[in-house]
C-alpha cells in the first residue's frame, strides 16, 4: 500500500517545477542556504538529496516503552495525542526517532509545543509558522489542535515541510504556493504561502497563535521588520506569538522591532534546553500574548530580564563573538584612518 497518494506527488512535482522558473530572492544568508535543499516525495514518502537535512529519521524498529508522563491538570479542555517514548514520537500513526538516532528535529519540536501548550488556555483554531523547516512542529500542533495550519517559507525549504505533512497526513486538504485561486481557505487543513503570497491573508484569516522558530536569526533586517508588521496585524486579540532564535546570529534577538508589537505582553521566556543540553548555540524562546487594550513597555520584559537574557552566552560561543566584534572594530578603525588621510 502506498503511504503517499499518487495526486499529491503528482501536485507536489508540479510546485517543484513552479518553484524552478521563478526568480526569487530572500536576503543573502537564504540566497545562498536554500541552493542545499533538494526534496523529493515518493509514494514511501519524504526523500532528502540536498546538503541539508531538516527531517527527522523514520523509526523502523518499535519496540515497547513507558510514554513521558504529561501533567494535564490546567490543560483539560484537550487530550494529548502525539506519543512519545524513549525511542520515538508517534504523529497520526507515524514513528519518528528520537534525538538518540536523528537530528534534534522531532526533540526540538516537542521543546517548542510543551512551552506553547503549557501557556495557552483556549485550543488555537488557527495556526501560522514561519519558517518551518521540516514542519515537524506543525505536524504535531495539527495532531494536537485540529488546526488549520498555515505555513510560511522561501520556495526551496517550502518543498520541506509539504513533503513531510503530506506523509504524515496523507488524508488532509492542502493548498500549494502554485494553486493561487479564488477559493476559501478555510476549506484547506494546510496551506502554504511563499512570502510574497501574505496578501492573499485577509480580515478573516486573523490568527490564534504565529510561530517564529530559528529563521529570524538568518534574515536581513528588512525581512524581520516587515515579519512583525505581519504578525501585528495577524495575531488576533488574546492570541500568541512564540518566537524562539539565537541570541545573536544575522541579527540580533533584542534588536527585533518589538516596539511594534507592544499590545504584546510576556508570559513566557527562558533559554532553549535542547539547545543548552546538546550544547549549541544559545537561544531564547519567548512567549507573548496579545491584548489590544493595553500597551506594554518592552513586552512587560524587567530591565533584569533584558540585562540577562540580552548577555547570555554560552563560553565558546561568547569567545567566538568577542573575536568577531574585536575584528569589526579594527576594520572600522582602520577605515576610518584611511578616510581620514583622503581628506
Amino acid at each position: 500500500m502506498d503511504l503517499v497518494p499518487e495526486d499529491l506527488i503528482l501536485r507536489f512535482n508540479e510546485f517543484k517545477k513552479y518553484i524552478q522558473k521563478q526568480n526569487f530572492n530572500y536576503g543573502k544568508y537564504w540566497n545562498v542556504a536554500s541552493k542545499t535543499f533538494n526534496v523529493e516525495l515518493t509514494k514511501n514518502g519524504f526523500l532528502n538529496k540536498g546538503e541539508r537535512n531538516y527531517f527527522p529519521a523514520i523509526y523502523e524498529k518499535g519496540k515497547n516503552f513507558n510514554h513521558f508522563l504529561y501533567n494535564n491538570t490546567k490543560k483539560n479542555f484537550k487530550k494529548i495525542k502525539t506519543i512519545r517514548t524513549k525511542e520515538y514520537t508517534e504523529i497520526n500513526l507515524k514513528k519518528f526517532c528520537s534525538p538518540k538516532n536523528s537530528n534534534a528535529a522531532t526533540y526540538q519540536a516537542n521543546d517548542f509545543f510543551d512551552i506553547i501548550n503549557n501557556n495557552i488556555d483556549y485550543v488555537p483554531k488557527k495556526i501560522l509558522e514561519i519558517g518551518a523547516g521540516s514542519g515537524v512542529l506543525s505536524s504535531i500542533l495539527k495532531n494536537e489542535y485540529d488546526s488549520q495550519i498555515t505555513i510560511i517559507d522561501i520556495p526551496l525549504v517550502l518543498t520541506c515541510s509539504i513533503a513531510f505533512l503530506m506523509y504524515v497526513f496523507p488524508e488532509k486538504i492542502f493548498y500549494l504556493p502554485n494553486e493561487i485561486e479564488n477559493k476559501e481557505l478555510k476549506n484547506f487543513d494546510f496551506i502554504f504561502l511563499l512570502p510574497q503570497q501574505l496578501k492573499y491573508l485577509n480580515k478573516s484569516d486573523e490568527q490564534d497563535l504565529i510561530i517564529n522558530s530559528q529563521s529570524f536569526m538568518e534574515m536581513d533586517y528588512k525581512e524581520v521588520d516587515d515579519y512583525f508588521n505581519f504578525i501585528n496585524k495577524k495575531v488576533k486579540n488574546n492570541g500568541y506569538f512564540f518566537c524562539s532564535n539565537r541570541t545573536r546570529k544575522i541579527n540580533k534577538f533584542f534588536d527585533y522591532p518589538w516596539s511594534k508589537l507592544n499590545n504584546f505582553k510576556k508570559i513566557h521566556i527562558a533559554i532553549n534546553k535542547t539547545n543548552k543540553i546538546m550544547k549549541g548555540s544559545t537561544v531564547i524562546d519567548f512567549m507573548l500574548r496579545k491584548n489590544i487594550n493595553r500597551t506594554y513597555k518592552k513586552n512587560n520584559l524587567t530591565f533584569l530580564e533584558r540585562l540577562y537574557y540580552k548577555n547570555y552566552y554560552f563560553f565558546i560561543e561568547r569567545i567566538f563573538w568577542l573575536k568577531v566584534d574585536f575584528k569589526i572594530y579594527t576594520l572600522i578603525h582602520v577605515l576610518k584612518k584611511l578616510i581620514g588621510r583622503k581628506i
